[in-house]
C-alpha cells in the first residue's frame, strides 16, 4: 500500500450511495445519461470501479451507440480487462428507479468535494514542508470553488500540448458552411456559439438550412426551428437540394423529371446527419436535453428571440434574451456541441445613415454579440429592392479574421444562395445556379 492510499480517508455512505445511484439509473435508462454527463464529470467519482463505468458510459455514448449493461460490461472488458459483471448487476438491484438521477447527481458533486478535502487534509497532517503546504491548499481552494472540471497548464505543458498538436501531420477538421469565404476564414470547432442575424425575410433561415445541409454530411445536425412549420422546411430543404422550382413544389405541379430528381435528392440526404425539430415553447433546457439525447454534433436555433427563458423572474425582455444568450454559450461551451443560432437584427443609427448593421444591431440585447464565438450578419446590399443581393458580413471572429464580407444573390425559385453571376447591383434575372460547394471562391473585400 502507497502513501496515498495510507492517507485516503474512508468514504462515506453517502458518497458510495449517489455514485451506486447515478451509474446504475444510467444502466436502466439511457434518457438520463446526457443529462448527467452535462453535470457529472469522472472526478466526480471517488471509486476506481465507479470512475471506470462512468467512463464507458461516456464513451458509448458520446459515439452514439447503445448504453446498456450488456453493452458497458463488454467494453469494460476489453478495454479495463476485468470482469464487471457482478458489479453492474449489484448496482442495478440497489437502483430500482431512474427518476432520482439529478438528486444522486447533486449529492455526488456535494460529497465528492467533501471526499477530496479529506484527503488533502490527510496529506496535509504529513507534510513538513511549507511549499508542499501550498500546494494541497491550492488543491483545496480548488475543490471548495466547485470547478471539478478547471484544467491549469504550466507554459511546458502548454507547449507540449502545442507541439503535440501541430506536428501530428494531420491538418485540423474545422466545420464546414459551403461557402468558400467562410470556410477560408471562420475556424469553427465543436463547443463554438455562432450567431447568425439577419432582417426580416432576408434569408437568413434559406441560408441556415444549405449550411444545415453541408455540415451534416459529415456531422450529426438538429434544426430546431421556433418559427417555421416542419413542412415548409422540409419543402424548402427538398427545393434547394432538387433544384426545382419552388413555386411548383408549392402548387404539388411537378413533372416526371422533378419527381425523379427530388427522389435523388432525398435519397442523398437519407446519408447525412440532418435532423428536424419543431419547437414552440422550448427552453435551453430543452434544447440541451435534446441534443445530448439525439447525440447532436450542431445544433442550428430558428430563432435566439424565441427561446424561452427557463425562469421567469419578472425580468424585462433585454434580460429574458440574455439569460437565454448565455444558456446557449454554455450549452455549447459545456458540452462540445456546436450551437449556430439564428437571431433578428434591430434598425438602429446606421440604417437612416444608409450603412451596414454590426452585431450591436441584433434585437433586444448586446449580451449575445459579447456571447457569440462568431456573428454573420446577413442583409440586402440594396434595402429597397427586393431581388438585391445579399451581403454575408463577418462582424466578429474570435479565432480569426473579422470585417470581411462576402457577396451572394438569393434565388427564391430555388431556395438557393449562390455566388453572383455578375458585377451588376441586383441580382440578374436568370443565370446558371450551383450549390455551395460548387461555388468558386468570391472576390471578397474589407469594409
Amino acid at each position: 500500500m502507497n502513501q496515498q492510499q495510507k492517507q485516503s480517508p474512508v468514504q462515506s455512505q453517502r458518497l458510495l450511495d449517489a455514485q451506486v445511484g447515478l451509474i446504475g439509473s444510467m444502466l436502466i435508462d439511457t434518457d438520463c445519461v446526457g443529462d448527467v454527463l452535462s453535470s457529472i464529470t469522472e472526478r466526480n467519482f471517488s471509486g476506481a470501479e465507479y470512475r471506470n463505468i462512468f467512463k464507458v458510459i461516456k464513451a458509448l455514448f458520446s459515439e452514439g451507440k447503445p448504453v446498456d449493461p450488456v453493452t458497458v460490461r463488454d467494453k469494460l472488458r476489453e478495454e479495463a480487462g476485468a470482469d464487471y459483471n457482478d458489479l453492474l448487476l449489484q448496482i442495478m438491484d440497489l437502483t430500482p428507479t431512474a427518476a432520482n438521477v439529478m438528486a444522486y447527481a447533486d449529492i455526488l458533486k456535494r460529497e465528492s468535494i467533501v471526499w477530496r478535502l479529506r484527503t488533502i487534509a490527510a496529506q496535509l497532517a504529513d507534510t513538513v514542508e511549507l511549499a508542499e503546504c501550498e500546494k494541497l491548499m491550492e488543491k483545496a481552494n480548488a475543490a471548495l470553488s466547485d470547478k471539478s472540471d478547471v484544467e491549469i497548464w504550466s507554459m511546458p505543458q502548454a507547449w507540449e500540448s502545442f507541439c503535440n498538436r501541430h506536428r501530428s501531420g494531420k491538418a485540423p477538421q474545422y466545420l464546414r458552411f459551403g461557402i468558400p469565404a467562410v470556410d477560408d476564414r471562420v475556424y469553427a470547432e465543436a463547443g463554438d456559439f455562432i450567431i447568425l442575424g439577419g432582417y426580416s425575410s432576408d434569408g437568413k433561415t434559406c441560408l441556415s438550412l444549405m449550411m444545415a445541409m453541408e455540415m451534416a454530411k459529415t456531422k450529426r445536425v438538429g434544426f430546431f426551428s421556433f418559427e417555421t412549420d416542419k413542412d415548409k422546411l422540409t419543402d424548402r430543404i427538398f427545393t434547394a437540394k432538387a433544384m426545382v422550382n419552388f413555386g411548383k413544389v408549392k402548387k404539388s405541379d411537378l413533372t416526371e423529371d422533378e419527381w425523379e430528381n427530388l427522389a435523388y435528392a432525398a435519397s442523398d440526404l437519407s446519408t447525412g446527419g440532418l435532423h428536424i425539430l419543431q419547437c414552440s415553447g422550448f427552453t435551453v433546457s430543452d434544447i440541451q436535453a435534446v441534443a445530448m439525447s439525439r447525440h447532436f454534433d450542431v445544433v442550428f436555433i430558428d430563432y435566439i428571440q424565441l427561446i424561452r427563458a427557463d425562469t421567469s423572474r419578472g425580468w424585462s425582455r433585454t434580460e429574458e434574451v440574455g439569460s437565454v444568450s448565455r444558456g446557449l454559450q454554455q450549452l455549447a461551451h459545456g458540452n462540445g456541441i456546436t450551437v449556430v443560432s439564428l437571431s433578428q437584427l434591430t434598425p438602429g443609427d446606421n440604417a437612416k445613415k444608409n450603412e451596414a448593421p454590426t452585431m450591436f444591431n441584433l434585437r433586444e440585447n448586446k449580451q449575445i454579440a459579447f456571447d457569440a464565438d462568431v456573428v454573420f450578419l446577413l442583409y440586402k446590399e440594396e434595402a429597397e429592392i427586393k431581388n438585391s443581393y445579399r451581403i454575408l458580413k463577418c462582424d466578429k471572429n474570435k479565432d480569426g479574421e473579422a470585417g470581411w464580407f462576402t457577396k451572394l444573390a438569393f434565388h427564391g425559385e430555388t431556395q438557393t444562395f449562390s455566388r453572383p453571376a455578375s458585377t451588376e447591383k441586383y441580382k440578374a434575372p436568370e443565370h446558371d445556379q450551383v450549390t455551395f460547394t460548387e461555388i468558386a471562391q468570391s472576390a471578397d473585400m474589407p469594409f
